[in-house]
């Protein structure tokens, strides 16, 4: 499992994102959010729109 990115949450908390083979899963450390899609650019619109709004 490799970590594409990390994003900072509106709470202070962190987002990944991870490549699992050929989709890309986003998840929240705070609430436990998580997403999986099929491209980088998706997962990480998703998982950056998530953390914008995660106050965990």
């Amino acid at each position: 499992m490799q970590v594409s990115r990390d994003i900072l949450t509106a709470g202070l908390k962190r987002a990944y994102v991870y490549q699992l083979g050929d989709k890309f899963q986003g998840i929240c450390t705070g609430c436990g959010w998580s997403v999986e899609k099929i491209g980088l650019a998706p997962a990480l619109v998703a998982t950056s729109a998530h953390a914008g709004r995660c106050r965990a």
